[in-house]
């Protein structure tokens, strides 16, 4: 068996919390370096990149602070980028509940 790529594609998954999202945003920052644009829309900040060694889609999002934006990406299953890009939408990524409420 080889070894994963270091892109991390195979142990990140699409965020479901801002939370979430912002951690995928310090990956990026991680791995930029292996990925290449395929296709973006800068007009609603999404895009879709291709890992250099492995060859896998990341789609690209960003969320915001409220005093900075985040970019950040997660793998997805694409076979077709552009029409990937035209039917996706910015994901609505809620704040994670306080667990003792």
């Amino acid at each position: 068996m080889s070894d994963p790529c270091p892109c991390g594609y195979d142990s990140r998954t699409p965020p479901i919390t801002w939370e979430d999202g912002y951690a995928l945003s310090l990956h990026y920052d991680k791995i930029r370096k292996f990925l290449d644009i395929v296709v973006r829309d800068n007009s609603r900040w999404l895009g879709v990149l291709r890992c250099t060694n492995c060859g896998r889609l990341w789609g690209e999002d960003a969320i915001s602070s409220g005093q900075a934006d985040f970019h950040y990406v997660y793998p997805i299953t694409a076979t077709n980028p552009e029409a990937w890009l035209a039917s996706a939408e910015t994901l609505v990524l809620p704040h994670r509940r306080d667990k003792s409420s």
